[in-house]
């Protein structure tokens, strides 16, 4: 006598109930999709470009080193001779060089802790689609700063979604252990608000883009008067760093559980430490709109505007955010 297994019913798909695979790709990625753009090569020397970078803050005074922390390596930087710590973390495929224009003054008056967020630049992180989740990033940074090194409430000055990793890491510090991470938070156009669908599919098409031309197209869109012309090599390395699986992992979990990664206004208003809020009028990445709702969702929070700047700040008005950020009581 034979025993016959019965097979799984096949998926259907109807015009009412299309299959979740088929409507967002971005959700299940296929290894087709993990093939690297770009060039190799290229990414090298962009490596080596850094390697330059880090010896030039390296020679203001920081020290740097790879600290292993939970499994992984978190590239930091220390030095500064104030009395306050300022931590800096930097924004989504991006390091913590985003912040070499302005330390030379913020050394003099703050004790600085300048690290690479995991999975971006020196901070390598396995390829674990788990890994790659927003919020955990955030409590990762939570206890690096609050148990690894041992911070009783610097202060964070952020740039972009590094703002977001601050929010997070702040709630999860007060909600889990009682425990209020920053005394303050500066925060450059941070991208913390849950957008309508028909803006998170314009910054996702941004923000992953697909060919040397598009990563052109997105830089166009970081900076409004002072777009760097980028050599072919560069856009070509850019394009291998930014199709890592752990990219699209971090947009495929963000895609899947977005209320986990997003605030609603009113889910900011238990927030009390003061923030300050840093925007270039000409923001297209995240529009000053933004700022000024974001603003009234913060019970403690100030607008600060720069005329004739975009999402990239730092690069375009360095002088003029850091005579705004120092006149500001720390």
């Amino acid at each position: 006598m034979r025993t016959r297994r019965s097979r799984p019913p096949e998926p259907s798909a109807s015009p009412e109930q299309p299959l979740a695979f088929e409507l967002s790709p971005l959700l299940f990625p296929s290894p087709e999709q993990f093939q690297r753009k770009g060039s190799r090569w290229a990414a090298q020397l962009l490596r080596f470009r850094r390697l330059l970078i880090r010896q030039q803050i390296q020679k203001l005074g920081m020290d740097t080193a790879l600290i292993d922390y939970e499994g992984q390596a978190i590239r930091l930087y220390t030095g500064g001779s104030g009395q306050r710590d300022l931590v800096l973390l930097h924004g989504f495929l991006d390091t913590s060089h985003v912040f070499r224009r302005v330390l030379p003054g913020l050394l003099q008056r703050f004790r600085i802790f300048l690290l690479d967020l995991p999975g971006h630049g020196d901070s390598r992180m396995p390829f674990i689609r788990s890994l790659w989740h927003l919020p955990d990033i955030s409590s990762t940074v939570f206890r690096f700063l609050y148990h690894r090194l041992a911070l009783r409430q610097p202060t964070l000055l952020s740039h972009s979604m590094g703002g977001l990793v601050g929010l997070h890491a702040s709630i999860f510090a007060k909600k889990y252990h009682e425990v209020d991470l920053f005394d303050r938070l500066h925060m450059i156009a941070p991208g913390a608000l849950l957008l309508s669908p028909e803006e998170r599919e314009l910054l996702r098409r941004r923000f992953f883009p697909g060919s040397k031309e598009e990563v052109r197209e997105l830089f166009s869109h970081l900076f409004y008067s002072q777009v760097p012309e980028l050599p072919d090599w560069a856009l070509s390395g850019l394009l291998y760093e930014w199709s890592a699986p752990g990219f699209q992992y971090l947009a495929a979990n963000t895609l899947e559980r977005e209320d986990e990664v997003f605030f609603r206004p009113s889910a900011l208003k238990t927030m009390r430490s003061p923030v300050d809020l840093y925007w270039g009028e000409e923001d297209a990445i995240t529009p000053l709109s933004l700022g000024k709702t974001l603003r009234k969702a913060l019970p403690s929070a100030s607008l600060h505007t720069f005329e004739k700047a975009g999402h990239g700040l730092l690069q375009e008005k360095p002088r003029d955010f850091l005579d705004t950020f120092l006149n500001i009581r720390h």
